[in-house]
């Protein structure tokens, strides 16, 4: 679910937070488990303005501690317009998942955005003992 309303997408991450709580009053209303919900914390372009990263990262971590609530976003939106394009998707991702984002829609041919991810499962606690890192590495090193 967007959060986003008929008017515009909100800009500041209360204003998306209002959106959430009236997308998951709906959906309780429903019946609907929140566990089948998944947010887009609406990722937008750091080249239209410096502070739309930091809205975004905001909307993570409070969706994750007000509802801990699924979430994916288009991760490479933040990057768009931009150089290096790579560089900063790869830089954007571990933060987005220190603050509670579960998944995204990245370029997974991408080997720097790739192994970022790869890195931040191990190191915040999700890839126990390295197992998957330790694989991957072995995997590449043929």
């Amino acid at each position: 679910a967007l959060p986003n309303d008929e008017t515009e997408i909100p800009m500041l991450a209360s204003e998306r937070m209002i959106i959430v709580e009236k997308i998951v009053r709906r959906v309780e209303k429903e019946g609907i488990s929140l566990e089948n919900l998944v947010i887009d914390p609406l990722a937008m372009p750091v080249g239209a303005d410096p502070e739309n990263v930091k809205h975004t990262l905001e909307t993570i971590y409070q969706v994750r501690e007000k509802y801990g609530l699924n979430m994916s976003l288009g991760a490479s939106n933040v990057s768009f317009g931009l150089p290096s394009r790579h560089s900063l998707n790869a830089a954007f991702m571990p933060m987005a998942m220190a603050m509670g984002l579960t998944s995204a829609i990245m370029d997974c041919r991408t080997p720097e955005v790739v192994t970022s991810v790869r890195a931040s499962d191990l190191l915040l606690g999700t890839d126990a003992w390295g197992g998957n890192w330790i694989s991957n590495f072995r995997a590449a090193k043929g």
